[in-house]
């Protein structure tokens, strides 16, 4: 037993005066000593930095205001561009897709080096979208409730909430987020996917519409829905 012990130790001796030897007949590194000079250039840090808001509320604010042209070459530390779009925009009819509200800014700003970023929407009570999940929804049997707050500046009087947890609803949903996916899951120019499906503004609450109260599981099944088909692309 000890001379099979002894065995082993000298053979790893020898494996180790081996490695030592090939390494000697490596060539030698030369140590040089860098000074890094501050160029005053913008840095660009994925996935941080400056984000702009080009659709939020509604499609005619904020970056969509801008010139055409004008794809913000002039913003030192500007990485993304962020989309909040209302479902009924991308799907105005079951199956019929317009993409695009999503891939011509998309496409614009990847020029420059900018990556879009997305959160399509279920609830809205600002701008052009009453039925922010479509009406064809609610046409096909999901429940929905009728909202409205006048005294809120910019809200639309009345608008529609799909109840969140209504199996039509999701299935629907389900559909939408595999079309979604099959066009934009691991795409280059899409930094991310926000989960925005639950809540008003997609934010996960319904204090400015409904105000009606969910409890977790349903939070879990609307990221449920997302990871399920978003399996590159990261989701927020």
């Amino acid at each position: 037993m000890r001379f099979e012990r002894g065995l082993r130790y000298c053979a790893i001796i020898a494996i180790y005066a081996v490695g030592i030897e090939l390494m000697a007949e490596e060539s030698v590194v030369e140590l040089r000593t860098v000074t890094p000079h501050d160029n005053q250039a913008g840095l660009r840090n994925p996935g941080m930095g400056f984000c702009l808001y080009y659709y939020t509320n509604f499609t005619a604010c904020y970056g969509a205001r801008l010139a055409p042209t004008d794809l913000l070459n002039d913003w030192p530390g500007l990485t993304t561009v962020y989309m909040r779009i209302p479902w009924c925009l991308v799907e105005p009819e079951e199956g019929k897709f317009d993409w695009s509200t999503v891939d011509t800014p998309m496409q614009r700003f990847a020029e420059g080096g900018l990556k879009a970023a997305f959160r399509f929407t279920c609830s809205e009570n600002f701008g052009e979208a009453e039925y922010a999940t479509p009406k064809w929804v609610k046409d096909a049997g999901a429940k929905f409730y009728e909202h409205g707050n006048p005294e809120l500046p910019g809200r639309k009087e009345t608008a529609w909430e799909p109840d969140f947890d209504n199996p039509m609803f999701l299935e629907k949903l389900d559909h939408f987020l595999a079309a979604l996916a099959a066009r934009y899951d691991g795409h280059p120019d899409v930094a991310f996917v926000d989960i925005g499906s639950f809540g008003v503004w997609g934010e996960g609450h319904t204090w400015g519409s409904t105000g009606r109260i969910y409890p977790s599981e349903t939070i879990e099944h609307h990221i449920a829905l997302h990871a399920k088909h978003f399996k590159n692309t990261p989701l927020g």
